[in-house]
């Protein structure tokens, strides 16, 4: 259970340091979900769905009470819906309605 622990702590570790030093023209403040949630749907746009799917992990955990964690939640679907994942695309709409 630890082991599992400190990967999953590494993985996003290794995640958001990518996402950090990923070159973008626009610059995107980390402590703003706003601007968050916009790079990770300009990501989306150009089919960086891992990408963008980290970013709205990250919305949705360091502002969980902004309205871009709703957001975030419903856009995360979308990326899944995007990625043929339709089962879990599925879940992900079903839970969004449970809890809105």
């Amino acid at each position: 259970m630890a082991y599992l622990q400190r990967v999953k702590t590494a993985w996003l570790a290794i995640s958001v340091a990518l996402i950090t030093t990923q070159c973008s023209s626009i610059p995107v403040d980390e402590n703003d979900p706003k601007s968050l949630f916009e790079d990770a749907e300009r990501d989306i746009q150009s089919d960086r769905f891992q990408i963008a799917s980290d970013k709205l992990r990250m919305v949705r955990n360091k502002f969980p009470y902004s309205q871009y964690s709703i957001l975030a939640q419903l856009k995360t679907a979308d990326v899944l819906y995007l990625q043929e994942f339709w089962a879990e695309a599925a879940a992900a709409y079903e839970l969004f309605a449970d809890l809105h």
